[in-house]
């Protein structure tokens, strides 16, 4: 049986190089792992996955209307960030032939509200997956 092509998830990333402790307290206590380390040209890569809609346009619908209702002092961590994406990954098998996501432009919008950019990942279907 072919491995399917399927979506596995958003994760929300943050590039800065100011406190964000705010940030991380926050989507911890929403029973979010939250990541926390040096990123390659910023103190602070800062990263969650937080569990995903059916699809990758209704996750990240989801998320800036969650983004958008944040506490003022997590916010401004999150506009005051140097770099703010979605990270959209997918695990890509043999079926179906041609795979295709399409970003509706209600999405786009919200992401460019939020000034950030969708980062897409492609990872082989894991073993345990046949």
């Amino acid at each position: 049986m072919p491995k399917e092509t399927r979506f596995v998830s958003v994760e929300v990333v943050i590039r800065t190089n100011t406190d964000c402790q705010d940030w991380i307290d926050w989507f911890e206590h929403q029973d979010n792992y939250v990541a926390n380390g040096p990123g390659e040209n910023h103190a602070s890569y800062i990263y969650f996955a937080p569990l995903p809609s059916s699809d990758a346009n209704l996750t990240i619908r989801r998320l800036c209307k969650e983004i958008n209702e944040l506490p003022d002092a997590v916010r401004r961590q999150w506009t005051g960030a140097d770099g703010r994406e979605f990270f959209v990954g997918y695990h890509v098998g043999e079926a179906p032939n041609c795979f295709i996501e399409h970003f509706g432009i209600d999405t786009l919008e919200l992401v460019r509200q939020q000034n950030a950019s969708i980062r897409v990942a492609l990872y082989p279907v894991p073993p345990e997956d046949d």
